[in-house]
């Protein structure tokens, strides 16, 4: 069960540069996008999200016969991150700035105590919400929230300036958070000032 479970999650697991996962971790990360309490919409971003099936840019060049569509990454382009580099599953969800960027402020502000954590933890909490082999609940609802938030973003593709672009997709994670009415957490306050909507 767990070489076939192992095998099924072996795309994932190489594009987001993870170990191999123990059969708990496994299972888990099966299971992790069809609780009955998500929304459709989030339920069916997380199912793409796991299995492969989102259209970034490098598939959608592919596919569509559009002079429009660029294998560049959305947001270093819109942000005028250039040259943008090729917008692969593992650049837009981990290496972009833009990304990096929301990531850092995502710890920072709720979830302060895994902040801290060596990268390889950190990339596996960001990915699948296992952390020592355990959901923090609250936490994973609110990670899987920002993915999607960064998802919608990337899929509007029009920007009114690439300078609102790192405060108009946090403001989306807060907008898709009420429809889970999921609490802030008590001891921090969610904030996103103009300064840290600025690029780098």
């Amino acid at each position: 069960m767990q070489a076939k479970l192992g095998t099924h999650f072996k795309t994932f697991l190489e594009l987001t540069e993870l170990p191999q996962q123990d059969f708990d971790n496994l299972e888990k990360l099966a299971q992790s996008w069809n609780y009955s309490t998500y929304p459709n919409m989030l339920k069916d971003f997380l199912y793409k999200f796991i299995y492969n099936r989102l259209l970034i840019n490098t598939r959608l060049y592919h596919i569509v016969t559009d002079e429009t569509v660029s294998r560049e990454c959305t947001f270093c382009v819109a942000s005028k991150s250039l040259p943008a580099p090729e917008e692969t599953f593992k650049h837009l969800f981990w290496y972009c700035p833009i990304t990096a960027h929301l990531r850092n402020k995502f710890f920072e502000t709720l979830a302060p105590e895994l902040q801290h954590l060596p990268e390889q933890q950190k990339k596996l909490f960001w990915y699948t919400g296992i952390y020592e082999h355990e959901y923090p609940p609250l936490i994973n609802i609110a990670r899987s929230v920002f993915l999607l938030a960064i998802w919608e973003m990337h899929q509007k593709r029009k920007f009114s300036h690439g300078q609102h672009l790192k405060s108009t997709t946090f403001m989306s994670f807060l907008k898709l958070k009420r429809t889970l009415h999921l609490p802030d957490p008590e001891s921090e306050t969610v904030t996103f000032t103009s300064q840290d909507a600025g690029t780098k």
